[in-house]
């Protein structure tokens, strides 16, 4: 059995591992999921995590989380609660669109992140290569073929900078493609 502070030491090196190879807006978009160990004595109500399987709906809450907050969280449960979600990807990305990374460190962030997960049963965590929500979306269908329905959680901030032409070479394809494949829960 590890000793706390070696587990520690090795949850924080496999932050930094999984940052370090993730370069920002490079290449096809990347979405990796920070691996997060459930509190000694809590479980999840759907048993142990498993991929999204067909019968999923996954919701994604791109943030900047610096820090995450009590309206991060409500915001969570009422997406999950009213629109059935089977669990919420709480998804930082490595250079935010229109944000330079002030404050929190990317693996602080992270780590306060983690820490909610496990003790927040349905919550995931993810770290992502690319800002744009459509490069998102095509990580995550790669990444999870058998989700039934993507479900963005935004506030009206970000869904204005999502209709943005500025963002785009061809707003009207991008856009079709976007909502074609997702949908977006705006708070």
């Amino acid at each position: 059995m590890e000793e706390p502070q070696d587990l520690l030491r090795k949850m924080r090196t496999e932050i930094r591992d999984v940052i370090g190879r993730t370069p920002a807006e490079q290449g096809e978009p990347i979405i990796h999921f920070i691996p997060v160990e459930k509190e000694e004595g809590k479980h999840s109500e759907a048993g142990p995590r498993k991929e999204p399987t067909a019968t999923r709906r996954l919701g994604v809450f791109p943030s900047s989380f610096n820090p995450l907050t009590v309206a991060h969280v409500e915001l969570t449960r009422r997406a999950r609660e009213k629109f059935h979600l089977d669990e919420v990807v709480l998804v930082l990305d490595a250079q935010a669109m229109d944000k330079e990374i002030q404050g929190a460190t990317l693996e602080d962030r992270l780590w306060m992140l983690r820490l909610f997960a496990r003790s927040c049963p349905g919550h995931r965590v993810a770290f992502s290569s690319h800002g744009r929500f459509l490069d998102k979306l095509r990580a995550f269908s790669r990444l999870c073929p058998d989700v039934q329905e993507f479900c963005f959680i935004v506030g009206y901030d970000t869904i204005v900078r999502v209709l943005d032409p500025k963002y785009y070479d061809d707003r009207e394809r991008a856009l079709a493609e976007l909502f074609q494949g997702s949908r977006f829960l705006v708070a």
